[in-house]
């Protein structure tokens, strides 16, 4: 363990919230480091002296003061009324129809729109695959006879 980490646990090591071997290696560092057994040694001071201190007492007027806070807090926030609901209630409903209808119509158009754009994206492909083919001289179909879609239609 380095100094960081010791320090970081002290608190911890002293009210013996510490267990295994993260408190066997934290003592081993302590017998081995002056400036962490120093640091032990004031906070377990610190810590017996202010435990021996007593709690203050709340002065008498302390509930009625909080509760006299508590109401004034109250009186001063402001009150919704029944058109400040209402209009509330129907702005929430407003923006959640529109929500709806938008992700409804979003997601209607999607498959459409995607098998279509992916046909197009081939038939785009294979048409510049074919014309490189043809302007560097390569015959496409390897010599066989191409038959077109009206010729068969013809037969």
């Amino acid at each position: 363990m380095n100094c960081k980490a010791v320090q970081s646990r002290l608190s911890a090591f002293l009210d013996r919230e510490l267990i295994g071997e993260e408190l066997f290696e934290l003592r081993a560092h302590l017998s081995n480091c002056d400036d962490c057994a120093a640091e032990e040694t004031a906070l377990r001071q610190l810590k017996q002296m202010l435990g021996g201190m007593s709690a203050p007492e709340p002065s008498p007027d302390l509930a009625d003061r909080l509760c006299a806070n508590v109401l004034k807090t109250r009186v001063e926030q402001p009150r919704f009324t029944l058109r400040t609901t209402v209009f509330s209630f129907a702005s929430v409903a407003a923006c959640s129809a529109l929500a709806t209808f938008v992700f409804f119509s979003l997601r209607s158009e999607a498959p459409a729109v995607l098998p279509a754009a992916k046909a197009e994206s081939q038939d785009v492909a294979f048409d510049i695959q074919r014309d490189q083919a043809y302007s560097m001289g390569l015959d496409a179909t390897n010599g066989a006879n191409v038959m077109s879609v009206a010729n068969y239609a013809g037969r």
